[in-house]
């Protein structure tokens, strides 16, 4: 570090820091002892270390120890979070290959639960290769696999140790460590017990308000009602706001604050979470500890159940919003947030693996992986399968996605995201499935112009074959990826085995709809769910999932949301040119299905006769922007607009034959209508602002 005066006092600053954690760190004395042998490269100490325990036990307080313990025998740490990896062999190896080419270097791995997918691929690649010298240190909230025992070469190499609260005598130390007055100790060790961060939090509420030690009475939830403790110091409503935020979702930025409680001090605000003794920042924001952040979570909802559902609808507006103006695609960083509000679901629970991160992760699909694809769809599917991906790997090769193994790169999974348009009828029947996915649209709805009909085929993982897996849960991030994100989407469709009697719940929780036709490859029948994303688009969509998730599901209810008219051209012609003849007339205009188009809803008005005026007269509007047009918009004004009582009357009033207004007035009409038209077509691409 350079020896300038700002240097120097950052050099005095973290030695404050690292003096202060030292005289309040207590008790752990059998795994320090075994850390400083492994520094020492004592013969029989361990290279590797793996602490396990529940949130708040204090894993990562010993690893702040082993921080101090390390530089001090001049040795090169190497510090890695496992909720800031990308759970990747390669991810991981540029974080921590240092460990393979430097001798003196100490690696620690905090949070390693959030990256447990890579453990095979460390113990059986990544481990044997560092040098020797290096000490490895592994915290989680899991132990170790049974794998790490059976293989005989780690019995000497492995220390485990299981944390468990601190001792009567330990706790004691560490209350007094943290500065709390000798009249207060007694009651928060009442309060806390042994629990590490339950002990900290009560000692950082008895610091600061000593005259309260009478209230310090032991209830059934310790860390509940020191919570309540913290939570009545908040500066302000706003702040109290930002607090539940926190804990309510997986990271917390500026940005976040700034969108979700637009009235506030956003960079205030973030700046006072960022000082509470409970939360953490890492590179995606503020996360709040577990046991704190579902403690808060379980109270706001207990206490103000309104506040809560308004502050889970305002995060996700925000999440889809962010999620749908990424390009080209839907951020994945949003997509896995916005899932992690769904975190308290039953029926999601149930259908998702959620804690497989890092056991597999995706890729691009690669020319070369061909062969390995098609081996995949012949073990899980058959010879008429494989052959059905063949032809869709030549025609959409970027439709793929693969799932590699992150213990050994091997391709394991893979699915495909077809995008089908009006020009690719005749390629349908090459696949029964899409066929009927096909089938089913133009009988029911049919794309118009440049709409899409996307489906997710072949959710192909052989050990799991459409069981609920963590290759499973990243290919149902994938199809949410693509129900944002799919230009001009009108219809998805997702594939399952039929009987699909185990899915079809999730299904119709997620309003995608069985569609009656079982189409059959190789003799096995296939079950189709839809969604018409013009009838219900994703912003409605999400409304309906979070009422679901707040208030319940009956899967007998149809969908609260209204659906809105998706209407062929013809019919979206003759409602345009009858609301022009009943632009006087507000019953006519509430009973044209225009009142229901995405044309008109997407402005979110609250009165739909008087948006489907305002879009009607923009419409008329736009005429007057092209100067050749400005006959046919004079022609449009006097007609509808201005109750003239008669087309006769109309022609008199511009002066002009009736033959001559009569051709005007029909090449007008013609022209708002293929304005509207495009309007409506284009309408469903563009994600609303959140409130």
């Amino acid at each position: 570090m350079a020896s300038s005066p700002s240097g120097r006092g950052a050099v005095r600053l973290a030695e404050r820091l690292r003096a202060a954690r030292d005289r309040s760190f207590v008790g752990r004395e059998r795994e320090v002892e075994s850390f400083r042998s492994a520094l020492a490269g004592d013969p029989d100490a361990p290279i590797v270390l793996y602490v396990h325990g529940p949130g708040g036990v204090g894993k990562s307080a010993l690893l702040r120890r082993f921080v101090t313990l390390a530089e001090d025998a001049e040795r090169t740490v190497v510090q890695i979070d496992g909720r800031m990896l990308d759970p990747t062999p390669a991810g991981f190896q540029l974080q921590a290959g240092e460990a393979l080419t430097d001798e003196r270097v100490v690696l620690l791995v905090d949070n390693f639960d959030r990256c447990q997918g890579l453990e095979a691929w460390l113990r059986e690649h990544f481990l044997p290769g560092v040098l020797d010298g290096v000490v490895v240190v592994l915290a989680g909230r899991q132990p170790p696999h049974a794998d790490w025992r059976s293989d005989g070469a780690w019995g000497e190499a492995l220390a485990v140790w299981a944390l468990a609260d601190l001792s009567a005598d330990d706790a004691a130390a560490l209350v007094r460590a943290r500065g709390v007055p000798p009249e207060s100790q007694a009651a928060v060790l009442r309060f806390a017990g042994g629990y590490p961060l339950a002990l900290s939090l009560a000692a950082s509420v008895a610091v600061r308000d000593v005259r309260d030690t009478d209230a310090w009475t032991p209830p059934r939830d310790v860390l509940s009602a020191l919570l309540q403790q913290l939570v009545g110091d908040v500066p302000s409503p706003a702040h109290r706001t930002a607090l539940e935020i926190c804990a309510h979702t997986i990271s917390t930025t500026e940005d976040l604050l700034a969108a979700v409680v637009p009235a506030a001090n956003a960079a205030e605000l973030f700046g006072w979470l960022h000082s509470l003794p409970f939360v953490e920042a890492d590179r995606h924001g503020l996360r709040p500890h577990d046991v704190v952040r579902e403690v808060l979570e379980a109270d706001l909802r207990w206490r103000n159940p309104r506040s809560y559902e308004a502050m889970h609808r305002r995060l996700t507006a925000y999440l889809v919003h962010r999620a749908r103006e990424s390009s080209p695609v839907p951020s994945m960083a949003e997509v896995r947030s916005l899932y992690y509000l769904q975190r308290h679901d039953q029926i999601v629970t149930e259908y998702f693996v959620l804690d497989g991160d890092g056991t597999v992760y995706p890729g691009a699909y690669q020319p070369a992986d061909r062969e390995a694809v098609r081996q995949l769809a012949l073990v899980s599917e058959g010879a008429e399968s494989a052959s059905i991906v063949d032809f869709w790997l030549e025609r959409q090769p970027e439709a793929f996605t693969v799932y590699r193994q992150s213990n050994s790169d091997e391709l394991v999974a893979f699915m495909a995201w077809l995008q089908l348009g009006t020009d690719d009828e005749d390629t349908c029947a090459v696949d029964p499935v899409v066929a009927a996915a096909w089938a089913h649209a133009a009988a029911t709805a049919p794309l118009r112009g440049s709409e899409q009909l996307a489906i997710a085929r072949f959710l192909i993982y052989p050990p799991a074959y459409y069981e609920p897996s963590a290759p499973l849960d990243l290919m149902r991030m994938r199809m949410l990826v693509g129900w944002m994100g799919t230009p001009r989407l009108a219809w998805s469709y997702v594939v399952n085995p039929a009987p699909a009697s185990f899915w079809e719940p999730l299904h119709r929780y997620l309003e995608q709809l069985p569609v009656a036709t079982t189409p059959t490859v190789g003799g096995r029948p296939y079950a189709l769910f839809a969604h018409d994303w013009r009838a219900m688009p994703v912003e409605p969509w999400f409304d309906l999932l979070n009422t679901r998730l707040l208030h319940g599901w009956d899967p007998r209810a149809p969908a609260e949301p209204e659906e809105l008219s998706v209407l062929p051209r013809s019919e979206f012609d003759a409602a345009v040119r009858s609301a022009l003849r009943s632009w006087h007339r507000p019953d006519q205009l509430a009973a044209n299905p225009l009142v229901r188009s995405r044309t008109v809803t997407r402005r979110g008005a609250s009165d739909p006769v008087l948006t489907l005026r305002e879009v009607l007269m923009a419409a008329i509007a736009y005429l007057a922007e092209d100067p050749r047009a400005s006959k046919l918009h004079r022609a449009a004004t006097v007609t509808f607009l201005k109750s003239t009582p008669s087309q006769e009357a109309a022609a008199e009033r511009l002066g002009i034959p009736f033959s001559t207004y009569r051709r005007h007035l029909a090449a007008a009409v013609d022209r708002i209508v293929d304005h509207l038209w495009q309007e409506e077509l284009h309408a469903s691409a563009e994600p609303l602002t959140p409130d």
